[in-house]
């Protein structure tokens, strides 16, 4: 049995070795997979990379235990023209208000992820909301959309209309 030994270890390192080895590089990712490759920052990075940069940021509220958060990481997030949305105009900030994943800077104040919900009225999940280069809020909405509103919502923001409409009666007048 001994002079088997090391045999055996030799067998069992190659064995761990190949369960460590990346997947091939032919198997495409999972949608909820590109969401997660996303340049997705804490609160005040994403602040600072927006006011730095010129750019909206897009903050997205959510829980571990919501379906339509994966949802919208899933299906939403992943679409070409989201993301292209994403890289032209905004820098991106996901919050878990029930994780206490702060402290975060905001507007001269030190705040936690559930102090950020009850600031911008977050009453449900997925939230999200849009502030521009300042950290003022431009808009916000709760619920799944599906990736083609979402583009559309990006487009009103990144275009400016919200100063001249509120999201809200822009999300009413898009074809249900």
């Amino acid at each position: 049995m001994r002079r088997y030994l090391p045999l055996l270890a030799l067998a069992l390192l190659v064995l761990s070795a190949a369960a460590c080895k990346p997947a091939a590089s032919g198997k495409t990712e999972t949608a909820a997979g590109a969401a997660n490759q996303l340049p997705w920052l804490a609160f005040d990075k994403a602040l600072a990379q927006g006011s730095s940069d010129g750019k909206f940021v897009v903050v997205d509220f959510y829980t571990d235990w919501c379906h339509w958060c994966k949802v919208l990481d899933a299906k939403t997030y992943p679409d070409p023209a989201v993301q292209a949305a994403f890289a032209k105009s905004f820098a991106l900030a996901k919050v878990n208000p029930e994780k206490d994943n702060g402290p975060y800077q905001y507007k001269g104040r030190s705040v936690s992820g559930a102090d950020l919900a009850k600031e911008f009225n977050v009453q449900g999940y997925p939230t999200s909301v849009f502030l521009d280069k300042d950290g003022n809020v431009c808009g916000q909405f709760a619920g799944y959309v599906p990736p083609e509103t979402y583009v559309k919502i990006l487009d009103f923001i990144a275009a400016g209309d919200y100063k001249k409409q509120s999201l809200d009666d822009f999300i009413k007048g898009l074809p249900q």
